[in-house]
């Protein structure tokens, strides 16, 4: 056994072995750990990149998805649907769903009642097509009720162009009843709308038609992207992010742009912008749903005599959509 001790100390195979328990020195260590941080830098921004670019894409594909349920919704109803058909009643992204395949969502409202009579438990479900992946998740709840006594519901991220706005001062102006208005998506007229005694809407009519748009339905801007404060979402009233199907707030269902309302350049506008103006979660573009159906992304520092112009249903500059 001593012999067999000896041996088995001294043999090369022992020597082998402690060669191979031999660790790393201190400056391979380091070398080491500075080529995985140089990796990670690398290949963090290139995921984070491809993960804005596939949010950005499923933005437009949500787009895309509410511009076929437009068409689909005039060919069948011959108008455009209004962003309310009266102030405190549902909004237009509730009239699209059956064009959507969400016939079971559209059922469970009563489209004849104020926003504040709606179940409540409708008011609350999500539809993710309504949600830009850029921003938040879908079924993201109001923060608070908009006035006393209405029920909070699910936000969304996409408004109708109620045009450019063009000397006045915004929803004053822009969104009465009785004011001529230049965009797309407007409250309904009230002779179209009409309310029995009982506060339920008799019908729902838009104010346009396809042919009311008279640049053309390739150079007008139909539904975009609102502005909305990432530090405030889900907030309502001034910071614009209210319950989408709630038509009582004019921001959560309509925005405005031109030379005095241009595209947010932030993703923490402050009010009035959070209300009034189009902007996205995308790095220096908004994407926005085009009147025929196509999807454009818009630069936030687009020039806003031309942008004003893509606003305007009938101003007679029937401008390019910048590429």
């Amino acid at each position: 056994m001593e012999g067999f001790s000896s041996y088995f100390v001294c043999s090369p195979w022992s020597k082998t072995m402690k060669k191979s328990l031999r660790g790393f020195t201190l400056i391979e260590l380091l070398v080491v750990i500075a080529i995985i941080g140089i990796l990670m830098g690398l290949v963090i921004p290139a995921v984070q990149s491809a993960r804005n670019a596939a949010s950005r894409t499923q933005c437009a594909n949500n787009l895309k998805q509410m511009g076929l349920a437009i068409q689909n919704f005039h060919d069948t109803r011959r108008f455009i649907p209004p962003s309310r058909p009266a102030d405190g009643y549902l909004s237009w992204h509730v009239f699209i769903m059956p064009y959507m395949e969400l016939d079971n969502v559209y059922d469970a409202f009563a489209w004849r009642l104020p926003y504040n009579q709606q179940d409540e438990k409708i008011l609350k479900t999500s539809v993710p097509v309504f949600v830009c992946p850029s921003r938040r998740f879908p079924g993201e709840i109001s923060t608070f009720e908009e006035r006393d006594g209405f029920p909070v519901g699910v936000c969304g991220d996409y408004a109708g162009n109620a045009g450019s706005a063009i000397g006045s001062t915004g929803y004053n102006d822009n969104f009465g009843f009785k004011t001529e208005t230049n965009g797309v998506f407007n409250s309904g007229l009230r002779k179209d709308n009409r309310i029995d005694a009982n506060g339920r809407l008799k019908n729902y009519r838009g104010r346009y038609t396809f042919s009311s748009i008279n640049d053309g339905l390739s150079n007008t801007l139909c539904v975009g992207e609102k502005a909305l404060n990432g530090r405030r979402l889900n907030e309502p009233g001034g910071y614009g992010d209210g319950c989408m199907y709630n038509g009582d707030e004019p921001g959560n269902t309509m925005r405005v742009g031109g030379p005095l309302f241009g595209i947010a350049r932030t993703k923490f506008p402050e009010p009035p912008q959070t209300w009034t103006v189009f902007g996205g979660f995308h790095t220096t573009v908004c994407n926005f749903l085009i009147c025929d159906g196509s999807v454009t992304s818009l630069p936030n520092d687009i020039d806003l005599q031309v942008y004003g112009y893509l606003c305007d249903r009938k101003d007679g500059k029937a401008t390019t959509i910048p590429q």
